[in-house]
């Protein structure tokens, strides 16, 4: 017996410490959870945050959803490359964004039926429809932070078919790797006390990013400055490093969640606009033009098609020439700058394309 006590001493001893540590310090925001709830109140009170604010968007969104007095007539949900769209699109509406970095289709349900609890869903629902969502090699599993509101949705869409989703203990496998993670012990002691913090803010006035309270990211003129051919060696970048484009063939669950999604939107009379965001030109060149990623041409056409099946507006195009984009109208591979986004969605919406967009430049310049 005292050689088993001293097994346990000798390992629990040592793990109790890191996890006390990484829990106490979490320089990430990836263990405690406790600052979700004043950060949503503040939201909800008009006022913005700043810090690390792509952290457990999920979970923040979720609280603030919750807690809305009021449902928005417009919605946006999508990707960080929607992220960025605000009330300034759409000038006398009560607007909502509610896009998180790597949105996935199961976001998309949570956050829908979030929205449909509080007895009423936006008029108008903008979906970031990134063509990665399409494939398999998209993979994200941060949504089964809303698991339950997932399935509930689910559940809706399919008439008593039968949903199966991953456990959320996928999640909490990660959680406790981290609570018990010698790498992150090592990040907790250098960033004891030193770990970027949240402010709450009355105006857009910090050097930080900043969640404003319509839901839209603010990202400060420091953070995307840089010329064209730094721009365009990330470009290059995200085609090598990214491999969620690498795909050749759609996804049947995901084409099937995703017209499942729509046709019950419509039916709950809402009026659906598709946003597919562009690729700065070298991305789109390199992806265009490889076999292994060849599976987003068929992923757009596919949602073209879709938005001319199902009577949907459709905004935007993966080829950003076809929009008349350029290299300077972006920041990164993937990203639009706030001005050209902004003048993209404005467009959009005022021309309310719908299935003639199907058959638009962008569209032929694809088959």
């Amino acid at each position: 017996m005292k050689i088993l006590y001293r097994i346990l001493q000798i390992i629990l001893l040592p793990l109790a410490i890191i996890g006390t540590i990484n829990y106490a310090v979490d320089p990430d925001y990836t263990l405690r959870k406790d600052y979700i709830g004043p950060l949503s109140q503040a939201l909800i009170n008009q006022k913005a945050i700043a810090g690390p604010v792509n952290i457990n968007s999920r979970l923040l969104k979720k609280e603030w959803i919750s807690a809305m007095r009021n449902n928005p007539n417009v919605l946006v949900i999508g990707s960080s490359r929607t992220l960025s769209i605000s009330k300034d699109c759409f000038p006398g509406s009560a607007f909502f964004n509610a896009s998180v970095t790597n949105c996935s289709l199961p976001d998309m349900y949570a956050f829908i039926e979030l929205f449909d609890r509080k007895g009423q869903l936006p008029d108008t629902i903008l979906l970031g429809t990134d063509l990665w969502l399409f494939g398999d090699a998209f993979q994200e599993v941060r949504w089964l932070n809303n698991r339950e509101a997932t399935l509930e949705l689910m559940k809706k869409t399919m008439n008593g078919q039968k949903v199966t989703l991953p456990s959320a203990w996928l999640l909490k496998k990660e959680w406790l790797k981290e609570l018990f993670s010698v790498s992150y012990l090592i990040r907790s002691l250098r960033l004891r006390e030193k770990a970027e913090q949240f402010t709450i803010e009355d105006s857009v006035s910090s050097p930080k990013m900043m969640i404003l309270p319509d839901g839209s990211r603010y990202i400060p003129p420091a953070f995307v400055s840089r010329s064209q051919e730094e721009t365009k060696k990330k470009a290059r970048a995200y085609f090598y490093t990214s491999p969620d484009e690498q795909f050749r063939q759609l996804s049947a669950e995901a084409t099937e969640r995703f017209e499942r999604l729509i046709d019950y939107l419509r039916e709950k009379g809402c009026q659906v606009f598709l946003y597919i965001p562009p690729y700065h030109p070298t991305t789109y060149q390199l992806l265009a033009g490889t076999a292994k990623t060849s599976g987003i041409i068929d992923a757009e056409r596919y949602v073209r098609a879709i938005a001319r099946e199902k009577q949907v507006a459709l905004i935007g195009a993966s080829d950003p020439a076809a929009l008349g984009l350029n290299g300077e109208q972006f920041y990164d591979g993937v990203h639009l700058r706030a001005k050209a986004l902004d003048s993209l969605i404005t467009t959009g919406f005022t021309k309310k394309q719908s299935v003639s967009s199907a058959s638009s430049p962008a569209f032929s310049a694809l088959q």
